[in-house]
Formats: C-alpha cells, structure tokens, sequence
C-alpha cells in the first residue's frame, strides 16, 4: 500500500460504511456513492468542511488528538479501528473514562466458571477485584474489607503474611499501575487510588516514584492460606478487548500437586468461611443481575447477603389435611374416624390415626466432618 496518504485512503473507507440514518441524516436526495458526504461528516465531527477536505487529501498532515476523537466518534469507530485511526496520524491513542471498564459481561462471567480448578478473576484498570470463580474467592478470604489489591497489599494487615513474596509482588502491581494510568489519564478511580497511597504509604510512594512502567507478564506466586497452607500457581494474564483496560488473571497449580490438592480442598463448596457465605468475596448489585445466570462465580466489588435457606418441611398438625405417609396411602379407602369423621386406614383406632397427624418435624442432618487438607510441605 502507497504510504502516501493512508489515512485519507482510510477515512474514505469508513465513511463509506456509515448509513445516514444510523447517523441522524434523513433525506439529502440521491446518493451515487454509498455512505455519508465530506459534508456531512464534517459538521458531525463538528470542524470545517474545507479542513476535512484537506485532511482526507492528504493535504492536512497534523490533525490534534482532539479532533480524530471527534471524527472517530463521527465515523462511529469502535476501539480498534480508533487506535488505527490515530497512529495513521502519528499520534498514540489514550483511551479517556469508559463505563464498560467497571462492569463485567456475562460472557466474561461464564467463562470464570470454565477454570474449575485454577483461581481466575478480573481486574479493573484501578486493580479493583470486579469477579471471582469460586476458587479465587476462597484464596482471597484472609482479607475482608476493601476489594482493590492495591490497598490489600499495602494496608492489609495479613498482606505480608499470605504473600512471602511481598516486596517483588508489590512492584509488578506498581509498575502495571503507572502503565494504566499512562493509557486512561483520565480514569478517576487511578486517580484516586494514587493520590491516596502516597499520602499513605511510604513503600507505595517510593515504588511510584521510581517511574518503572511495565505490565503484568507470566509470574510465579507463593501464597501462605491460613487453612490451605503453602499454595503455588503461576499466573497468565489476558486483556479483555471489549472492555479495554480489564484483565482475567489466572492462577494454575502444577496437576497432581500439593497446591492442586489443597485449592481444591479450600474451594470446595460445603467449606465456610467465619464472618462471610460460603465463597469469601461477593457482588455489586450491578453484576449479580449479570451474574444470576451464572451461580458457581462469586462476583466482587460490594458485599451480598447469604442465599435463603429453605424452611424445614413440617407436617400439618390439622385433622383435615393428615400427613400423606406409607402407612396413611397403603389405608386411605378405609373406614372414617368417628370422632374425626376423617379417612382412617384399616386396623387402627381413632387415637392412632391422631397420632399421625401431628408435627412429623425431620432431625437436622448431621454436620459435615473437618475437610482434611493435604499435609503442609516443609520450606
């Protein structure tokens, strides 16, 4: 492709595709090319029809950031084909507030579910905990309280203890942090969250101020659960492209493992955790309607009540409706009591039949037994 005018030839393709009615446009007569006119896009990106002009010719070769964002939006470009658009012009795309950032799709939701033996959750470019599977949950249940890992590691007060290998995670966090806030300037929750622990944080502060900017690669942890003992994962981490900024981290064991056997044991479902529902962490209002679909996930973000637990069945102590047992349907085309005037089964008295008829309350099933963990490794 000539490297002449690639952006011309680019905005010209594009403003091909957009139907002006999906614009707003109705009406303006016969169109002999498809799409919108130089005219019209122009007065949508809100810049003069002549600058427009010179820009898709080539004859313009110094658009500002402000003005692509508002031809792109014109244009209708989704992320993507945005980004393209700005490095044709030799600028780099900085990604502004975008509310898909702090809410996860229902795809996403599910797709957690798909890990059950590995910890998977998503992180927002803030590094707040936007969802858990069940098994992330349960590695995070030593801290109660705020949901962003930033303030876990640096103002929790078992920070340390769970991960022994504190000061090397402390800067990847750090480090892809100040990346984050390089690509969403604007992101109030970074912002915020900055501002904040360097006031607080002296080990913060110092980690920010030496402007090393890398994102979360491959890494190894170590993590000390107070029940599961010593656990071991390596985690990959992935970008979520439709929400730009999110990323699913996934934490493996090695199968057959010490640490596979105890995450399975901590995550499994009938274990409690003292003070929290079963499963640690739980969802925003937002995500349980997303997450409704999806039970085994444990959504983050906020705090949810304990699911209802069923009333325990009892019998009706009426004499008009006896409780339907065996021996009552093996009877019921007998006799009628003659004090009751109810069915009574063959060969019992009107006391017997009474006797039936009150509260048949089941015993409380026994408690699960201690779930056994794997016996801690020696390090």
């Amino acid at each position: 492709m000539p490297d002449s005018n690639r952006l011309g030839e680019f905005l010209r393709a594009n403003r091909a595709r957009v139907d002006p009615k999906e614009a707003g446009l109705h009406g303006g007569g016969d169109r002999r090319v498809p799409g919108l006119r130089r005219e019209e896009i122009a007065v949508l990106a809100g810049v003069s029809a002549d600058y427009y002009a010179r820009l898709e010719q080539g004859r313009e070769r110094n658009p500002s950031a402000q003005l692509l964002d508002a031809i792109g939006r014109a244009l209708r470009l989704d992320p993507d084909a945005r980004g393209h658009l700005f490095r044709l012009a030799g600028l780099h795309p900085r990604l502004g507030p975008d509310n898909t950032r702090d809410s996860v799709h229902p795809a996403l939701l599910r797709l957690l579910d798909a890990f059950p033996t590995s910890a998977a959750y998503v992180l927002s470019p803030a590094f707040q905990v936007l969802a858990t599977n069940s098994v992330a949950a349960a590695l995070l249940s030593p801290f109660t309280g705020p949901t962003n890992m930033v303030r876990v590691l640096f103002e929790h007060p078992q920070a340390r203890t769970v991960f022994p290998d504190w000061p090397a995670l402390t800067e990847n966090v750090v480090h892809a942090l100040r990346l984050n806030a390089d690509l969403f300037p604007e992101d109030p929750q970074i912002r915020a969250l900055v501002t904040d622990m360097r006031r607080d944080s002296p080990e913060f502060g110092a980690l920010w101020a030496d402007q090393t900017v890398q994102g979360l690669n491959r890494m190894f942890k170590v993590i000390h659960h107070p029940e599961a003992g010593r656990v071991e994962l390596t985690y990959q981490t992935f970008d979520v492209r439709d929400a730009p900024g999110q990323q699913l981290l996934v934490g493996t064991p090695e199968p057959g493992s010490r640490s596979a056997e105890a995450l399975a044991a901590l995550a499994a479902p009938d274990r409690e955790v003292a003070g929290q529902p079963p499963g640690g962490w739980s969802a925003t209002q937002e995500l349980m309607a997303a997450a409704a679909l999806h039970p085994p996930t444990r959504v983050l973000a906020g705090r949810r009540e304990s699911p209802p637990v069923p009333p325990t069945p009892t019998a009706n102590t009426s004499h008009h409706s006896p409780p339907r047992h065996r021996g009552y349907e093996r009877g019921r085309v007998g006799r009628r009591s003659a004090t009751t005037n109810q069915p009574q089964a063959r060969g019992t008295s009107g006391a017997q039949s009474s006797q039936r008829g009150r509260s048949l309350t089941p015993s409380p099933p026994a408690a699960p037994p201690p779930r056994a963990y794997p016996p801690p490794t020696q390090t």
